[in-house]
């Protein structure tokens, strides 16, 4: 279960009227009423391979519709997004199907949980989980595999 936090408004407009705002990452760093993250949808990451160092910086989803939820419902949650209300999402695959079919040109989407750190460097040296981009075929490859290593 996931539940959306936003204003009484926004809720009612929801479920009176059917409308829904999605923003994306770039809107978000750039908007003083979301949560002021100036590096969403950014990564850095530094990893050490036998056969050598890889420095990456990727910048994900800058384009693409985004809806931020939280998996804790508790006042602490309330307070973190600055509001007391919302609403909770239970399928989050139906929710976001049913959303879909109202965004022209959409092609697909992902879903995940959200990591957020003190530091946005990912560094890591591991002989065991070692992944080195060139062990693969294409860096779409390679990135899937990494995403399940360092969620």
């Amino acid at each position: 279960m996931i539940t959306r936090y936003m204003e009484s408004q926004f809720v009612d407009d929801f479920f009176n009227e059917g409308k829904l705002r999605l923003s994306s990452f770039k809107k978000f760093r750039n908007n003083p009423d979301e949560q002021g993250d100036v590096a969403e949808g950014r990564a850095n990451m530094k990893i050490a391979t036998p056969n050598g160092n890889h420095t990456i910086l990727a910048t994900n989803g800058q384009e693409a519709y985004v809806l931020c939820g939280g998996t804790v419902e508790n006042k602490n949650m309330e307070a973190s997004f600055k509001t007391a209300d919302g609403f909770r999402i239970i399928n989050t695959l139906a929710f976001a199907d049913a959303i879909s079919r109202y965004i022209p040109g959409f092609i697909g989407g992902v879903e995940g949980l959200c990591s957020y750190r003190d530091s946005l460097l990912i560094n890591d040296y591991d002989e065991n989980s070692i992944v080195s981009p060139d062990q693969f075929t294409s860096p779409e490859e390679w990135a899937g595999v990494l995403q399940h290593l360092h969620p």
